[in-house]
């Protein structure tokens, strides 16, 4: 089931591929590579154009180690130019427990601009009461619709469903993440809102879907925003006193360690980035640095301190240095 929902992306984007709007792309770089750029909109297959080692070391080293997971297959299957000056790339990257969708910008000499991708996963299914065989399941899913030359879409949906019918939930919510691609090729999360909530068939009182599951599925699909652009932190910052309130305050929430998981990945996609903002973004109203401080097991503690060593902003260092001075 899911790697037909993650191939449904998949054939979708391939499909918008074969447009003559794919071939407007500066992708001289990419054929000095050896990658057979303007074969990709007619003769790749789902699973794409399998990049070698050497092919993934140019095109994705830069983005750091997060980007490149062990014992795992990198295809290319959609290239488009993303404004006058920039190229977008979506790879998938499949590995042991690792199916996930990447999206790369390169200026025209090569030079990776910005990167997205998920944690680990594209979409996921799970059963709700395993071990009973009473067969309901839940699922997430990400849909990346690519809406023109410098902007693109991703559609979320929260489901339940008996086993076997997936396209027939007995509930379901839709959300949607909004991006454009800036001037300097970077990936900007311009909208989070919310779609659809059905429910099919009459229900009565409490609502079907639970509030705190679905506030993870957010951080789920939260994970997906730029490398290097604010804009990812920002939306955090918007998020974080909603869940709080789905979790029924904020001290549940903490708890719950959700924030853990989705910080931990806004720190491993660009550490000096998330370390700036907590030390100059903690006042009463700012939850990013709060939630931070309760990351010691999700970041280990002798990475991190490392990391506030390199921090330029004086002030802002001896802060986030308090935070992470006793974290193990």
């Amino acid at each position: 089931m899911l790697r037909t929902i993650y191939y449904s992306i998949a054939t979708a984007l391939l499909a918008w591929c074969a447009s003559p709007l794919a071939h407007a792309a500066d992708v001289t770089f990419m054929q000095r590579m050896g990658i057979p750029v303007n074969a990709l909109p007619t003769e790749v297959t789902e699973e794409g154009y399998e990049l070698t080692a050497e092919q993934c070391r140019q095109l994705l080293a830069a983005a750091g180690p997060l980007f490149q997971a062990e014992q795992s297959a990198v295809n290319m299957v959609c290239v488009r130019p993303a404004g006058p000056n920039h190229t977008l790339v979506v790879y998938d990257q499949f590995g042991d427990e690792l199916y996930r969708m990447m999206l790369a910008t390169y200026d025209s000499s090569g030079r990776l601009c910005d990167t997205m991708c998920s944690y680990d996963k594209w979409s996921d299914e799970w059963e709700l009461n395993p071990g009973t065989g009473d067969g309901i399941m839940r699922a997430v899913s990400q849909e990346l619709s690519l809406t023109s030359d410098d902007r693109l879409t991703v559609n979320c949906a929260f489901r339940q469903y008996m086993k076997g019918h997936y396209d027939a939930p007995s509930w379901i919510v839709r959300w949607h993440q909004s991006y454009k691609i800036d001037e300097k090729g970077r990936f900007v999360l311009t909208d989070v809102a919310e779609d659809e909530r059905r429910v099919e068939g009459e229900s009565e009182g409490t609502p079907p879907y639970d509030e705190v599951v679905l506030t993870h599925m957010r951080v789920f699909t939260l994970c997906l925003v730029s490398q290097h652009h604010d804009s990812a932190l920002t939306a955090w910052e918007t998020f974080l006193p909603q869940a709080e309130q789905a979790y029924g305050g904020r001290k549940a929430f903490e708890n719950g360690g959700i924030a853990g998981v989705g910080l931990a990945h806004l720190y491993r996609l660009n550490p000096q980035r998330l370390l700036q903002w907590v030390g100059t973004h903690h006042g009463p109203n700012d939850r990013l640095a709060a939630y931070f401080a309760r990351c010691e097991d999700f970041i280990e503690g002798h990475m991190v301190r490392g990391e506030v060593a390199k921090m330029k902003d004086a002030a802002a260092r001896r802060y986030v240095s308090g935070i992470v001075s006793d974290w193990e």
